[in-house]
């Protein structure tokens, strides 16, 4: 996908000011230890992409070529991860606002970083999924919102859909995966048309979710 004049620096500065600007964009104060978070995540993220301008290999160096072949030349890859980043700094408000007021004990947010983004369609159209691309990374903006038990989870679902649509449900209490993992992940689609992804987990949950984590990684 080709940007509309693609400014990285523009981008960050727009994040770093929380101001509006000519692109569009904007992010909002951040006032929570989360969105804070979020902030430094996406200000990291178009660092990174504002690098590959000198060194356009920077984030694809790393990936042995029999992954990279699946993402095209390197000079696209980086048009597209700036379209896309552009899409999340737009996303991240509706996005918090969304998680924050469905309920539950806790919410945290994320932004995937570009090399995982990468890897992570690479991956999946080795595997032949070729609608994974870079309109439909379901996860590059995620969350999660803890819960005391899982009775609550099904109100917590109730409560997202009447905000957005849900686009994907998956119900890891009912069946987990192959790796153990148990919770409730929904790929919801956000007003512009891009993905985002919730999980909803019990503390129990969540603490096996991380030790496993690094199997299954991205």
């Amino acid at each position: 996908m080709a940007t509309k004049g693609g400014n990285y620096e523009n981008v960050k500065a727009i994040i770093q000011s929380g101001k509006p600007s000519g692109l569009g964009i904007s992010i909002p104060s951040q006032r929570t230890s989360a969105e804070l978070g979020t902030r430094r995540q996406l200000e990291d993220a178009l660092s990174k992409i504002s690098a590959t301008k000198k060194d356009p290999s920077s984030l694809t160096r790393k990936m042995s070529p029999s992954i990279l072949k699946y993402l095209g030349n390197v000079s696209d890859i980086n048009v597209s991860l700036s379209s896309l980043y552009q899409r999340v700094s737009r996303n991240v408000k509706e996005y918090s606002e969304i998680i924050k007021n469905v309920g539950g004990e806790q919410v945290e947010i994320s932004i995937k970083q570009p090399e995982s983004v990468l890897d992570k369609i690479a991956r999946r159209q080795a595997e032949g999924k070729l609608e994974y691309d870079f309109d439909n990374v379901p996860d590059v903006i995620r969350g999660r919102v803890i819960v005391k038990n899982e009775a609550q989870i099904d109100d917590i679902v109730k409560n997202i859909r009447s905000k957005v649509p849900i686009v994907d449900d998956e119900d890891f209490f009912l069946k987990p995966n192959g790796w153990g993992y148990r919770g409730r992940n929904l790929n919801i689609r956000l007003s512009d048309g891009s993905l985002a992804e919730i999980q909803i987990h019990t503390e129990g949950s969540l603490r096996a979710q991380e030790k496993i984590h690094p199997l299954y990684e991205n």
